[in-house]
């Protein structure tokens, strides 16, 4: 049955429905989460909470990359200038509609942007999906439109969902090993058009593969994830929407191009992008290696970027906001950083700690 049920919720991450109403769960299914091209979806959550039993033994050492080769890093490299497609600015192929009628917030009829890596090279066959909320307050993500050769997409907006009060891009490439990204959108366009040009484009950074990745075994049972770099995830790959196989995750530097979540935020110490993009069904915890030699003990902020199925404390965090989900402590010897109690990753985007 789980197989089932986490084969089809990822589908619904990586497709697209196109549903566009809201529906309450309260059985035995996911937790919130907003699902592709559908809808805002409330449940009560599946899958066992963690807890002691069925728990791997774990050294709690933060090791460094394992032993064998370096792994191959796409991004490798110093990002080039951008250099915007000629198909970004031309001309749309459809007339303007016109503001939609009796829309009181703003109308887009049509979004046109560009996916590029950390270098600035297009990236084709990604999907960039655009979440919503309506005038009348119903959010929900539209089906997703692919970028061409050139890294361009055009994403049409149906009539009755052209009136917004609030959107964010959500941006991935299934099956890549590139991070997603999620981008609140300006909507305050200055203009009668009802047509988008987004000027900056969309990075997806690339994921590097775990040092250690423990073998998949028992999925019910919980285990120490090491990356790259020696931070570390807690989790049970039962609790995964995504394959547990595809895991990686980047360190990447807060002046880094493309970071548009943390646009009028308070830059993290230390951000991680992780890949693929996935919502946890149960709790994962995270430990990071005290890259910024903090002193022993003292607390730091860990914040999220809010994706589809990311909570805190029940509630979801909006697709694109850049939040706070607890507090994590330096270890006594200085070694490493650990979230608290009640600190816990429920999707798998980006993460970061600021000290407090």
């Amino acid at each position: 049955m789980k197989s089932i049920i986490l084969t089809l919720a990822f589908a619904l991450m990586t497709i697209g429905c196109g549903s566009d109403e809201e529906s309450t769960d309260t059985g035995d299914n996911p937790p919130q989460d907003m699902v592709d091209g559908g809808t805002m979806q409330t449940d009560a959550g599946s899958g066992p909470t963690p807890g002691d039993s069925g728990t791997a033994e774990t050294d709690a050492s933060v090791p460094g990359p394992g032993p064998g080769p370096a792994p191959v890093d796409p991004d490798e490299g110093e990002p080039q200038a951008y250099a915007p497609p000629a198909t970004l600015t031309a001309d749309f192929s459809e007339p303007d509609p016109g503001p939609a009628a009796g829309c009181s917030g703003t109308s887009v009829s049509v979004i046109r942007g560009w996916i590029v890596d950390r270098i600035g090279r297009p990236i084709s066959g990604a999907k960039a999906q655009l979440c919503v909320v309506s005038e009348g307050g119903t959010t929900q993500c539209l089906a997703p439109e692919d970028s061409g050769d050139d890294g361009v997409f055009n994403l049409a907006i149906a009539p009755g969902d052209q009136c917004l009060t609030k959107a964010a891009f959500r941006v991935i490439k299934p099956g890549s090993g590139r991070a997603p990204m999620y981008c609140n959108v300006p909507l305050d366009m200055g203009s009668d058009s009802t047509r988008m040009i987004m000027d900056m484009p969309f990075v997806l950074y690339a994921g590097l593969p775990p040092a250690d990745l423990p073998e998949l075994g028992d999925e019910m049972m919980s285990r120490r994830i090491t990356f790259q770099n020696g931070v570390q995830l807690d989790l049970k790959p039962f609790d995964l929407v995504s394959p547990y196989e595809e895991l990686g995750m980047r360190t990447v530097g807060v002046d880094e191009r493309g970071l548009c979540f943390l646009e009028g935020q308070t830059p993290p110490a230390r951000l991680y992008a992780f890949t693929p993009d996935s919502t946890i069904y149960g709790e994962a915890t995270v430990r990071f290696p005290n890259e910024a030699e903090l002193a022993p003990n003292s607390k730091v902020d860990i914040s999220i970027l809010g994706g589809l199925g990311c909570e805190r404390n029940g509630e979801h965090v909006a697709e694109g906001a850049w939040e706070s989900i607890g507090t994590g402590t330096v270890s006594e010897d200085g070694i490493h950083i650990e979230s608290d109690d009640g600190t816990v990753l429920t999707c798998l985007t980006w993460v970061g700690y600021t000290p407090l």
